[in-house]
């Protein structure tokens, strides 16, 4: 079968009038600049996750450790790279699974109107449940460890909260002493909602959007 690319330069893209719209099952994420076939995707977890997984993020310090947060609002636990997953009992306030991330040998889940925490992950854990309040979102609430200054951000509606651990602690949920926590670090403009963060560089990249819908044109 013959492929033309007229224009390559234009890139993958939203619209035909700026590049290659309706791309599907195509890689362009494994290696910069090469596109390639997605690989057909297994079921690894036979019937035990009981609703669609939103987030899903590994353990720095024990790579074989995933943790899954799904739409209910449950936590879930892989210990071998996700060939095999369990429920976390004692776990969430509530919530419809907004966000999750690990930092500082803890798990930290948002549930809406605040953060829930389980850990420490290397010893005896524990739920410390409505660790903190947020500013209520029914969407997203996306966690991201800043490699610039260690620091946990935390996207809450129109605001970025912050977690930082004090200078000769060891963060500790239950010990206010160890920690930071400021619920609006970052404020922007009225009837934005944040729903992704990340780094570039020294800067902080966070993408928004208005209204109800998350759609491009309603962006």
């Amino acid at each position: 079968m013959e492929l033309t690319i007229n224009a390559p330069s234009q890139g993958i893209a939203q619209s035909p009038h700026i590049g290659f719209a309706n791309v599907r099952d195509l890689d362009i994420y494994s290696i910069p600049g090469v596109v390639q076939l997605n690989n057909v995707l297994a079921k690894e977890s036979a019937d035990v996750i009981d609703s669609t997984p939103l987030w899903i993020v590994k353990n720095p310090a024990s790579p074989v450790n995933l943790y899954a947060l799904s739409l209910n609002g449950k936590i879930w636990k892989s210990t071998n790279s996700g060939d095999t997953w369990a429920e976390l009992t004692g776990q969430t306030a509530g919530g419809a699974g907004q966000g999750a991330i690990v930092w500082k040998d803890y798990l930290f889940i948002a549930y809406g109107a605040g953060i829930d925490v389980y850990g420490p992950l290397s010893g005896t854990v524990a739920w410390t449940k409505a660790w903190q309040a947020l500013t209520s979102d029914s969407a997203y609430q996306p966690m991201l460890v800043s490699k610039n200054d260690g620091k946990l951000y935390i996207g809450n509606g129109r605001y970025i909260a912050s977690v930082e651990e004090n200078s000769g602690q060891n963060f500790a949920p239950g010990t206010g002493a160890t920690y930071t926590f400021t619920a609006q670090a970052l404020d922007l403009p009225e009837d934005y909602r944040i729903k992704c963060l990340a780094e570039l560089g020294t800067y902080l990249m966070i993408g928004t959007w208005q209204g109800t819908n998350i759609r491009f044109e309603d962006s």
